[in-house]
């Protein structure tokens, strides 16, 4: 039980008191006092300095180990972190292969129908042709009387409605014997004759690029062909000779000579040995 510091000065105070009564030796009676406030010192509570300080030294404790908790929650935060980003990564490395297989099965798919396109169209071309041909064969036949009608049997057929011998040589004539053949032609004397016709529905004038034949429509052309105008005894090439005058002699043109045939080719008419492509006859600007 500590002492009561009242007491303790009292007790002091009592000494002094005996001291100025009894004759006692000084240093004894100081070695007492010392001791008495010694054992005094030794039974007072902890000052506040000192709790203090206690205090503090806890409050560092903690606050290192929430650092310490807060540290090793920023560790653990940064590693989920680390995981998460590599999966969306897999992710996304995965999902760019898929998008490049599944474009390269397009790719191909595509190559495969553009080859089975133009393989159909190599076909039609073929039919088309071959019934063409056929076409010609036909009218050459029956225009083949025609012309033996007007003497020209001997030039241009012969009594089987074939070629003579010498048909190379004698097809340049077919400008001197039919001289001024488009005067009895649909545009001779009416430059508007193509409007309202249907075999120019959808005509628009020129277009870079393109060709336009009636019935047929605007069709692509190679670019060494934009523009060009072929001459007589030059040579058409074959791409074209397929856009032939269906019914020439609703046109008003003359039977074409036995293997020959009307074509329209960039914005004109023109003549053609359906053998080699040689041009007997051309005409341009008509519409």
């Amino acid at each position: 039980m500590a002492e009561n510091p009242r007491n303790l000065l009292s007790a002091e105070n009592s000494l002094r008191a005996s001291k100025s009564r009894a004759p006692v030796a000084p240093r004894i009676v100081d070695r007492a006092l010392m001791a008495v406030a010694a054992a005094a010192l030794l039974t007072l509570p902890m000052s506040a300095f000192a709790k203090d300080e206690s205090h503090k030294r806890e409050e560092e404790t903690h606050k290192a180990h929430a650092d310490a908790h807060m540290h090793q929650a920023h560790v653990d935060e940064h590693a989920d972190r680390a995981h998460v980003d590599e999966h969306i990564h897999r992710a996304h490395v995965d999902e760019h292969q898929d998008r490049v297989h599944v474009e390269q099965h397009i790719e191909r798919a595509h190559a495969d129908e553009h080859r089975d396109r133009v393989h159909v169209e190599q076909h039609i071309q073929r039919a088309h042709a071959d019934q063409h041909l056929d076409r010609v064969r036909a009218d050459d036949r029956r225009d083949a009387g025609a012309s033996r009608a007007h003497g020209h049997q001997q030039v241009w057929a012969d009594a089987a409605g074939h070629r003579p011998a010498n048909w190379t040589g004698v097809r340049s004539y077919w400008r001197t014997d039919y001289s001024g053949w488009d005067h009895t032609a649909v545009w001779w004397g009416s430059p508007g004759w193509w409007r309202g016709n249907s075999l120019f529905v959808g005509y628009s004038g020129f277009r870079a690029g393109y060709y336009f034949a009636p019935g047929y429509g605007y069709y692509s052309v190679p670019r060494e062909y934009w523009g060009l105008r072929w001459g007589v005894g030059a040579v058409l090439p074959p791409a074209f000779w397929r856009y032939h005058v269906a019914s020439y002699a609703s046109f008003g043109l003359p039977p074409p000579p036995y293997g020959c045939g009307w074509v329209w080719v960039n914005g004109g008419l023109a003549l053609v040995d359906l053998t080699d492509g040689y041009i007997l006859d051309i005409r341009y600007g008509l519409w």
